[in-house]
């Protein structure tokens, strides 16, 4: 099965929006093109963000997850079915605890925030982690929309980071920011 057909089938079996199929679409190919080596996703959820990642990665690459929750059954049968456990690091630990224990010299290419949506913690994930993104590594935020319509507190606090930092935000189902670490002058 291509990473296509089984990015085609969770979506159909998980997700009910073509909008939320097309996000998908759009994590994998951007986790595929940028071609990364080392990422971390801060939130995993039921898991369709994290096989989308794994499925863009090459042989080489591994993938650090993080989340407080529980790590659902249905995130870790997916991952096994797919033959992607050899490059998913699971991690049930608060992304500040994962934070503490990173290899500072470790450098991350990609960085998913995906985690508690709340100011702190939300300002604190990207703050923490992105210092060990490496220069023109690559950010996605989760649920960054920023129409006033469907906008939630939680995604609220997701799109003023975006805004502030100067992430561009693709309007699909939640929103996905996309922001590349510039060199520091």
């Amino acid at each position: 099965m291509t990473a296509q057909e089984r990015l085609d089938l969770i979506n159909k079996e998980q997700l009910e929006s073509s909008s939320i199929n097309e996000l998908s679409y759009i994590i994998y190919e951007l986790t595929r093109l940028w071609n990364p080596k080392v990422v971390v996703e801060i939130g995993i959820s039921e898991g369709c963000s994290t096989l989308c990642i794994l499925h863009g990665l090459s042989s080489e690459s591994f993938l650090y997850s993080y989340d407080i929750q529980e790590i659902r059954k249905n995130a870790i049968a997916n991952v096994a079915v797919d033959d992607l456990v050899g490059k998913w690091i699971p991690n049930h630990l608060s992304s500040d605890a994962g934070f503490e224990l990173w290899d500072k010299d470790k450098a991350i290419d990609l960085l998913f925030i995906d985690g508690d949506h709340t100011n702190p913690q939300m300002y604190r994930d990207y703050y923490n982690w992105s210092q060990y993104v490496r220069v023109g590594g690559l950010i996605m935020f989760h649920d960054a929309l920023l129409d006033t319509e469907r906008l939630t507190k939680q995604r609220y606090v997701v799109s003023q980071l975006c805004k502030e930092i100067g992430a561009l935000v693709i309007p699909y189902s939640q929103g996905l920011g996309i922001y590349i670490k510039p060199t520091i002058k």
